[in-house]
């Protein structure tokens, strides 16, 4: 991706200005776990919210040394535009929730917290899910199971599969995030895990069926 000095300006000023903010807490035990009612049933250190908020500078650095190892893979190559549209957008996930989860907020986790968190993830997997028919194979980004990864026929079907699967997939879990709004954590969590049922199941039975059709 052109200008990715642009995504790196963006996440570490994230991250110092939210290190400067947990630095100005007390050093008390915070929230750092919630069950699913969104009740808190484990406290911690201040500092595991900064280790939160650095994932996304060090998903950011991990992709750079990739992207150098993998510079002569004309396989990875090919598909470099798609892994970097994937990895800015997961690593901008990461700084939005670090400050979705904030310590300070209270005993317990508001629910139109888990609400947007639903919401935001179903987005991301509606945007993702419209480059998955375009990757071509290879074997560091993409639906990688045994069958897709042995006929580049069977690659691209499911991929093109799992695109129309993934964007149904997000926009459960947007909907439970809607709903969660009103009717609470119950139909956050069950239209994300409804969604990633979708994404995934289906395209790996067809990838599974495909390959046998094909070669006995």
């Amino acid at each position: 991706m052109k200008h990715r000095w642009i995504w790196w300006t963006v996440l570490v000023l994230n991250f110092a200005v939210f290190a400067v903010c947990i630095m100005r807490l007390p050093d008390v035990q915070v929230p750092i776990h919630y069950n699913f009612r969104g009740e808190v049933d484990g406290y911690g250190s201040k500092w595991v919210y900064l280790a939160i908020a650095s994932l996304s500078v060090v998903i950011m650095g991990g992709y750079e040394l990739y992207r150098h190892l993998t510079r002569n893979n004309e396989r990875v190559t090919t598909n470099r535009r798609y892994e970097d549209i994937c990895v800015s957008l997961i690593a901008v996930l990461f700084g939005v929730i670090c400050w979705m989860l904030f310590p300070g907020a209270g005993q317990s986790m508001s629910p139109t917290i888990g609400s947007w968190i639903g919401i935001i993830l179903g987005v991301l997997m509606v945007v993702l899910s419209n480059i998955m028919g375009k990757v071509q194979p290879n074997r560091t980004f993409g639906y990688k199971i045994p069958w897709t990864l042995k006929d580049d026929d069977v690659w691209r079907a499911t991929h093109r599969l799992a695109g129309y699967c993934g964007v149904v997939g997000g926009f459960l879990m947007i909907a439970g995030g809607l709903i969660g709004f009103w009717y609470g954590w119950g139909w956050q969590l069950g239209g994300m895990l409804i969604g990633l049922i979708v994404m995934t199941v289906p395209p790996a039975i067809f990838a599974y069926r495909m390959y046998h059709r094909i070669h006995g």
